[in-house]
C-alpha cells in the first residue's frame, strides 16, 4: 500500500505544480532549498526517467516526461523498498533522506510514503533467504536485523558495515544476507547502499 501525504506549497523555491526542463534545474532547486549535492553525478540510470543523477549514495534526483510517469516511478520505488518515502513533483522525484516535509515547503511537491513492513513479513523473507536461520528464534533474528540496521547507519558505506560485522566474528554469508534483508525490510532508506554492492537479483 502506498500512502499519499499532501505537503504544503509554501512560498519556497518551487510550487506544487512546478516542472523542470532538465535535471540540472531540479538539482539547483534542491540545493536552493537546503539540499546537499556536493558529489553530483548525472548517471541517467533510473528506469523510466528522462534524466537522473546522484548527489551521494543516498540521494537520487530524477525527471520524467509526464506526471503519470513520475507517479508510477514513485510507486515502483516504494513497492521495491528502494525508498521509504519520496518527494514527488509534477515531473520529478527527489529520493533523499531527511525531512521531506520541510523540503516540500521549499520546493513544492507531495511526500509519498510506503507502508511499514510487518514483522511477520521480515521474518518470512529472511528465513526464505537464509535457511541456516530456520532454527534460530524470532527474537534473535529480529535482533540481528536491528543490529544490521544500526551498523549500516553508523558506518560510512555498506562495505564498511559488512566488514564491521565480519570483524565481530559473524559468518560472512549470514552477514551479507541479514544486512541485505535488514535494508530491504527494516531500513529501506539504506537499500541503495546494498544495491551499490550487490545485484538486484541477490536482494529479491
Amino acid at each position: 500500500m502506498v500512502v499519499l501525504l499532501m505537503a504544503g506549497c509554501g512560498e519556497g523555491v518551487g510550487a506544487a505544480g512546478e516542472t523542470y526542463d532538465s535535471i540540472d534545474e531540479l538539482r539547483e532547486a534542491y540545493e536552493q532549498a537546503g539540499g546537499s549535492c556536493d558529489e553530483w553525478k548525472q548517471s541517467d540510470r533510473v528506469a523510466a526517467a528522462l534524466e537522473s543523477g546522484d548527489c551521494d549514495s543516498r540521494t537520487v534526483l530524477s525527471t520524467y516526461a509526464s506526471s503519470s510517469d513520475a507517479s508510477n516511478a514513485a510507486e515502483v520505488l516504494l513497492a521495491s523498498s528502494l525508498a521509504a518515502s519520496v518527494l514527488v513533483g509534477e515531473n520529478w522525484i527527489i529520493n533523499a533522506p531527511g525531512d521531506l516535509d520541510r523540503l516540500s515547503e521549499q520546493i513544492g511537491g507531495e511526500v509519498v510514503e510506503g507502508a511499514e513492513p510487518s514483522e511477520a513479513a521480515y521474518l518470512s523473507d529472511i528465513r526464505d533467504l537464509v535457511p541456516m536461520l530456520s532454527e534460530v528464534s524470532d527474537a534473535t533474528v529480529l535482533e540481528l536485523g536491528a543490529t544490521a540496521c544500526e551498523t549500516l547507519r553508523s558506518e560510512g558505506s555498506f562495505d564498511d558495515a559488512v566488514t564491521s560485522f565480519e570483524a565481530s566474528g559473524l559468518e560472512s554469508g549470514v552477514t551479507v544476507m541479514v544486512t541485505s534483508v535488514a535494508v530491504r525490510n527494516i531500513c529501506p532508506e539504506l537499500r541503495k547502499m546494498a544495491l551499490a554492492t550487490f545485484t538486484e537479483d541477490s536482494l529479491e
